[in-house]
């Protein structure tokens, strides 16, 4: 149950509902974010005086993005069922 839900959410927008567009949304807002966030730390100036910031949302980012990995680990069996 636990699992399809999960699945359901994770699915990329594929079953309509609100919290797939939000969820995709959200990982699409942050994979954008997180690119921008390495620009800014490659600027010595900004990495200055925002470098601890910009490391701390860094590692929320990798946070995030492994939880959602590990997620659809979780559930690739019901995306590609073994035959």
């Amino acid at each position: 149950m636990i699992k399809t839900k999960i699945f359901e959410l994770v699915q990329k927008g594929s079953h309509g509902q609100k919290s797939n567009l939000i969820f995709d949304y959200s990982i699409l807002t942050l994979i954008v974010l997180s690119i921008l966030s390495i620009i800014l730390e490659s600027i010595p100036e900004i990495n200055k005086e925002f470098g601890n910031q910009l490391y701390q949302f860094n590692i929320f980012t990798i946070v995030i993005f492994t939880s959602e990995y590990l997620l659809r680990l979780y559930v690739c069996d019901l995306t590609h069922p073994s035959e």
